[in-house]
């Protein structure tokens, strides 16, 4: 609304996105950029969502896999009666009970700042919770650290990547063995870190997961936002999680 409000009056926008419901419902002219590269630019009653995001990738868009919504009897994870404080005694969530059987995908839908994310953090073992109790395939965590459950299988994608999955100045190499210092794969007969094993594991990452970046000894920090997920996502995948 803003926007149209400024074009109306005259003034002249050049709007950045990657959303491209926004640019078609905003732009009048659309340019599509790739690697640094003018790719083409067409008018928007001229041009379809799915041939903007072609343009983007540069290729066309794959189709999605034929899915079974089958899904085992079995529970993968149990969260029963989960209640919780934070620091000055404000309820953050309360009374929270869920089941997850194998293959089966639960969102969780709500307003930033809601308990949504102290909620996941309490089932990895970060945030701390008032009372209930945390199964995975029937056992319970509740007296499990983070390093015990992330032994067991549960994986963890935070919401700032920056700040709780990467630390920045460090090269992926490096960044991929967070959390993991300890599994043997990353570690030499000696108990010092096996740098090799970190610097193959980070190019498999990085090819399977089609991370843009020079090599595995580049920095986070000069990767996108983009691609700094990519990496985050791979690498947790790579543990072949249960969660």
């Amino acid at each position: 609304k803003n926007l149209n409000n400024l074009k109306q009056n005259g003034v002249t926008i050049i709007f950045i996105s990657h959303k491209l419901d926004e640019v078609l419902e905003i732009a009048d002219d659309i340019s599509v950029m790739r690697a640094g590269e003018l790719i083409d630019s067409v008018k928007n009653e001229n041009v379809s969502k799915t041939e903007l995001a072609e343009m983007m990738i540069g290729k066309s868009l794959p189709k999605p896999p034929e899915r079974t919504s089958e899904s085992s009897q079995d529970n993968v994870l149990k969260i029963e009666n989960l209640n919780s404080r934070n620091e000055e005694g404000k309820r953050v969530f309360e009374d929270i009970s869920f089941e997850i059987k194998k293959s089966e995908i639960l969102g969780i839908a709500g307003v930033e700042g809601n308990g949504q994310k102290e909620l996941i953090e309490s089932i990895i073992g970060i945030h701390t919770i008032e009372d209930g109790e945390v199964y995975l395939e029937n056992q319970n965590l509740n007296d499990y650290g983070v390093k015990d459950r992330l032994d067991l299988g549960i994986s963890f994608i935070p919401e700032d990547r920056q700040a709780q999955a990467l630390v920045m100045e460090m090269k992926l190499n490096d960044n991929i063995i967070l959390g993991r210092q300890t599994k043997d794969i990353y570690k030499t007969n000696l108990s010092t870190v096996n740098f090799k094993n970190a610097g193959e594991i980070s190019r498999q990452v990085i090819s399977d997961f089609n991370v843009k970046t020079p090599n595995e000894t580049t920095i986070a920090t000069a990767l996108s936002g983009g691609n700094q997920q990519k990496f985050v996502v791979g690498r947790e995948l790579d543990d072949d999680p249960k969660v």
